[in-house]
């Protein structure tokens, strides 16, 4: 686990509207359990809920994402590219606040999934390839307080650490180890813009040699 202060370096917003990209290697050592891969996103202070990038138990990417200051959450999943074996893959994942507004999830109830079209507002690759490009590509995954949001224009901003491996709060001493990632992490970088498809490429080319 890495904690990192939280500086204006990790600041996502402009003009109003959130612009990131994270690009990084990993490998699960239990492929059965969840797994917090990077967050900015505090388990014990709501108003400090910003972001996390998650892979789910079965391997799917997740996304989650504060509603507003008072700690409402929501969850978002991808439906393809899972993976649950025990090698290097690379993910990169852009978040573009001036993207046309997510399409309304077929279903906000809490226990089924609400499909629906992110319309390029968040776009993962694994391993070079694009696995959120499509029509009701991505599942809506109910987060708390019956909140219903997809992920707006401009997140949350908070003084929350960045936290690679774990969600702040996620460490030694409290109860929610649950979120440790089990496995290795590298290569991680942030950016506090947006990422050509042809930058993923690059950054999982460029590190493909070092990571079987």
């Amino acid at each position: 686990v890495v904690i990192i202060p939280d500086s204006p370096l990790f600041d996502h917003l402009s003009d109003g509207k959130s612009y990131f990209s994270v690009s990084l290697w990993y490998k699960r050592q239990n492929s059965t359990d969840a797994g917090v891969l990077i967050s900015k996103y505090s388990y014990t202070n709501p108003s400090s809920r910003e972001w996390d990038i998650e892979i789910e138990g079965a391997g799917n990417v997740e996304f989650q994402f504060g509603v507003n200051s008072g700690g409402e959450y929501n969850r978002v999943q991808t439906k393809s590219g899972s993976i649950d074996d025990n090698d290097w893959h690379h993910l990169g994942l852009i978040y573009n606040g001036n993207s046309t507004n997510p399409s309304t999830p077929t279903s906000w109830t809490d226990d089924a999934d609400g499909y629906f079209t992110m319309n390029g507002r968040i776009r993962v690759w694994l391993d070079g390839n694009e696995i959120s490009n499509g029509s009701n590509e991505w599942a809506w995954k109910a987060g708390n307080s019956g909140h219903q949001a997809v992920p707006p224009a401009a997140l949350v901003e908070s003084t929350s650490e960045v936290s690679i491996g774990t969600i702040t709060g996620g460490r030694k001493g409290y109860d929610s180890s649950a979120y440790w990632f089990e496995g290795q992490i590298d290569d991680v970088l942030y950016y506090s813009r947006v990422l050509s498809e042809a930058e993923i490429i690059k950054n999982y080319k460029a590190g493909k040699r070092s990571h079987k």
